[in-house]
C-alpha cells in the first residue's frame, strides 16, 4: 500500500490528509489489522526543489511532475526513483494499493462542481469484487460524507494515459491505483440546500485520511471473511449508481 505525495507548491491540503493517516497508525490501535497485514510506505514530497523554488508541478528541469510516463532519467530524477522505488518493492511485496492525493481549486463560479473529495479510478471489471476499483471509493464514502463516490470517476480520457494513477497500474496491475482530490474550499452538507457548503477545515482533512484507512480497512475485511451478501450489495449499488456517477476525467491532475 502507498500513498504519494505532493508534487506543486500549493499543494499543501495532502498533507494534512497524510498527518490523519500517520497520527491514526501510529497513536490508536483501530488499524492495527492492516499494519500486521500490509507494509505501508508514505511518499509525502515527490518535488522538493520544484516546490522549494515555487514552480507549478514542474520541478528544475520543467518536467511536469504528474506526468510519469516513459521518461529520461536526467529529466526528472525524482519520478524515476519513485517508479523503481516501488518496482522494488513490488518485487517482494506485491503493492495492493496506491493512492495519489492532490487538491482542486474553487472559484465563485465552480463552487457547486469543485467541492468535497472524490477520487479518479481505472476501469475495471464491475462483477469482480475483488477487482472492482469502484468498491473501495464506496466504503470511503459511507464512513466520510465529506468523501463523494458520485463525483468520483472510473476513467481514462487519451490526455491522462502518461499520469501517475494510469501508469502506475500499467506497472502493477494487481493494485488499485487512484488520484484522490479534495476541495481548498469546502464540502456539500446533507439534508440541506444544494448550494449549501461548508468550509473544510485541517481537522476535516486529517479525518479524511483517517478514513480512508477506515475504508480499506472495511474493503479487506468484506474481502477475508468473504461476507457475500455484503459484496453482492455493494456491486448492486454500484450498478445503479453508475447510470448518474460522471464519466469522463477532465479534472484529474495525475
Amino acid at each position: 500500500r502507498g500513498v504519494h505525495g505532493q508534487a506543486a507548491f500549493w499543494i499543501d491540503t495532502s498533507i494534512f490528509r497524510d498527518v490523519g493517516i500517520v497520527d491514526s497508525l501510529v497513536e490508536t490501535r483501530d488499524f492495527d489489522q492492516l499494519k500486521k497485514q500490509f507494509v505501508i510506505h508514505i511518499i509525502p514530497m515527490v518535488n522538493p526543489d520544484g516546490v522549494f523554488y515555487g514552480n507549478y508541478r514542474t520541478n528544475l528541469s520543467g518536467h511536469d511532475q504528474t506526468v510519469v510516463g516513459a521518461i529520461p532519467t536526467v529529466a526528472a530524477p525524482e519520478v524515476y526513483y519513485v517508479r523503481k522505488y516501488l518496482s522494488e518493492i513490488n518485487r517482494s511485496n506485491p503493492i495492493a494499493l496506491i493512492i495519489d492525493p492532490t487538491d482542486i481549486a474553487a472559484s465563485n463560479q465552480l463552487i457547486l462542481s469543485r467541492i468535497n473529495s472524490f477520487f479518479y479510478g481505472n476501469p475495471s471489471s464491475e462483477t469482480n469484487f475483488a477487482e472492482n476499483t469502484k468498491i473501495f471509493p464506496l466504503l470511503c464514502s459511507k464512513v466520510n460524507k465529506r468523501i463523494s463516490y458520485q463525483e468520483s470517476t472510473f476513467f481514462v480520457s487519451e490526455d491522462k494515459k502518461n499520469t501517475a494513477r494510469v501508469v502506475l497500474h500499467e506497472l502493477f496491475p494487481q493494485a488499485h491505483v487512484y488520484t484522490f482530490e479534495a476541495s481548498f474550499y469546502g464540502f456539500r452538507r446533507e439534508k440541506t440546500y444544494e448550494t449549501t457548503v461548508q468550509e473544510f477545515t485541517v481537522e476535516s482533512y486529517k479525518k479524511i485520511g483517517r478514513d480512508l484507512l477506515q475504508g480499506y480497512l472495511d474493503y479487506i475485511n468484506i474481502n477475508n471473511r468473504n461476507q457475500y451478501e455484503v459484496r453482492d450489495q455493494l456491486l448492486r449499488e454500484i450498478v445503479m449508481m453508475s447510470r448518474n456517477t460522471i464519466i469522463d476525467d477532465d479534472g484529474s491532475d495525475s
